[in-house]
């Protein structure tokens, strides 16, 4: 898998990432990692598996210093890598890591769409057909099944809630799905906007970047249509409009 990370450097700081990597978990952003491995479960088996788990069992390691409990965020598109240089603290370069990694190195983030999409779905809230389509080409026809079976065990238990999208971020046709959007872009929340999103289980290592290269200037306050337009892309699919 080709994989994008954005980030605002100082040329030291882009030396240094060239020869050590970028895997210091102690500084910059990171995400954890759920407590499971990935699968290729049918949902009825995810739901089975789910239901049969103590009730309140962790999602993450939190206390953990081992860095495979960890990961850092990348995307499947330059776009999105871009967006991201262009948001934090103004430094020299806006820059994007080029990296090759493995899909089982790999694990959706959920955080600015999944696990809201289906806490709306909890609530009872009724999801059209059309995002439900728009979905579909963003993590794959099986999420659609997620949708539908989830309606067996809609729940407002938050713990039990987030442990079914878990499943969904460590499925391995789902991560497959959801690499290969290349058609819908995510407006999520914060006014995020990307085509996938991902983390790099235990950080980025120096034989993983293929090269560091100028970002895109583009931003998240950039109009949705222009990106639309600049990129070849089809459609949105907006966590506030669902």
């Amino acid at each position: 898998m080709k994989l994008y990370r954005g980030l605002n450097l100082n040329e030291d700081e882009i030396d240094f990432i060239k020869v050590n990597g970028d895997c210091d978990f102690q500084k910059g952003s990171c995400l954890l990692k759920p407590i499971m491995e990935q699968h290729n479960l049918s949902v009825k088996n995810v739901i089975n598996q789910l239901l049969a788990e103590k009730e309140d069992v962790g999602r993450y390691n939190i206390d953990s210093e081992d860095v495979h409990d960890m990961g850092k965020y990348v995307t499947g598109c330059f776009l999105g890598a871009s967006i991201y240089s262009h948001d934090s603290s103004k430094k020299e370069k806006n820059v994007v890591l080029v990296i090759e990694a493995e899909q089982d190195q790999v694990f959706i983030d959920g955080r600015d769409f999944l696990y809201t999409f289906f806490s709306f779905k909890a609530k009872n809230n009724p999801i059209s057909k059309t995002n439900i389509e728009k979905a579909k080409i963003v993590f794959g026809s099986k999420i659609g099944e997620y949708l539908s079976m989830f309606n067996g065990i809609i729940t407002l238990d938050s713990n039990l809630l987030n442990r079914y999208v878990d499943y969904i971020c460590m499925d391995k046709e789902i991560i497959d799905a959801h690499y290969k959007n290349t058609e819908v872009l995510i407006l999520g929340r914060y006014n995020t906007k990307f085509l996938s999103a991902f983390g790099i289980i235990g950080g980025i290592k120096p034989k993983m970047i293929l090269n560091i290269v100028d970002a895109d200037q583009v931003s998240r306050t950039d109009n949705q249509v222009y990106l639309l337009n600049k990129y070849s892309l089809t459609d949105t699919l907006d966590i506030y409009k669902i």
